[in-house]
């Protein structure tokens, strides 16, 4: 259904915004002091509404100042209704295409934002072409930047990274890394990273994904284990009185020496 028609740009621009149409069918050439090109520059300001332009004129200069707007078609006067008819079919169907794509990419980014990993994809020179909210929060000014120099102010790139691994092999690497200082987190911290290559349809390496992750607590608290493991441990060894630990099964699990030397048991 047609929602409306206009001769000039102004009212063309107020009737785009009111109603929202599916589509716009726009003539370069209107009346008064814009023309059709000038009235989609400012509808697209506001809305993202697919426009169809027409024009008696093939002047190059012309249609090179309407590509800006990037239209959906162009069709030169005159043209036959089943031209018109199909560029409208193909303007929707582009149109549906890009609103899918569209949720599907903020359906990406909010998984992407939403993990409190720093994800990030960077160049075989390392500096960062896109960034996660994770990352991102760490240093609001990395993109562009190399990775080393964004979280760890160093000019070149950080010992045992898994990402050189990556640019060597071509294939995945993982690495831990300690880390004394780092843009965004206080104190000591301890990072699993992984870098993961995006390679084009012939296999060469273009891009690498890295993915780092925070392990401070897990590696302190596995620290914090072996800590209590060893004390266990010393406390059953120097302890005077005879202990002997026995399994469910009944099969002995451990004497210590105080045992050892009461009985000659070893």
């Amino acid at each position: 259904n047609v929602v409306g028609h206009a001769t000039n740009a102004r009212v063309a621009i107020e009737k785009a915004l009111e109603f929202e149409p599916d589509l716009i069918i726009m003539d370069i050439v209107l009346k008064g002091q814009m023309n059709g090109i000038d009235a989609s520059y400012k509808i697209h300001e506001k809305r993202n509404i697919p426009i169809i332009f027409l024009t008696a004129y093939s002047d190059l200069d012309l249609i090179e100042k309407a590509k800006t707007i990037k239209p959906y078609a162009y069709l030169v006067k005159p043209f036959q209704e089943r031209q018109l008819l199909a560029s409208i079919e193909m303007a929707l169907d582009r149109k549906q295409m890009e609103i899918a794509l569209q949720k599907s990419e903020a359906q990406k980014q909010a998984i992407l934002d939403g993990s409190p990993d720093m994800i990030m994809l960077v160049d075989l020179d390392m500096h960062v072409l896109w960034a996660n909210r994770t990352a991102l929060d760490m240093n609001s000014d990395v993109i562009g930047m190399t990775c080393y120099k964004a979280y760890t102010n160093m000019d070149k790139i950080c010992e045992g990274c898994p990402c050189l691994k990556t640019i060597s092999t071509g294939q995945t690497r993982m690495g831990v890394k300690y880390q004394s200082t780092l843009a965004g987190i206080k104190g000591e911290s301890y990072w699993e990273n992984i870098g993961v290559p995006i390679k084009d349809n012939e296999g060469r390496l273009n891009n690498i994904i890295i993915i780092a992750r925070n392990i401070t607590d897990r590696k302190l608290s596995e620290e914090a284990l072996r800590e209590s493991e060893e004390f266990s441990t010393s406390l059953l060894i120097n302890s005077p009185n005879p202990i002997v630990v026995i399994n469910p099964d009944t099969f002995i699990r451990y004497i210590n020496p105080a045992v050892e030397q009461l009985t000659g048991f070893f």
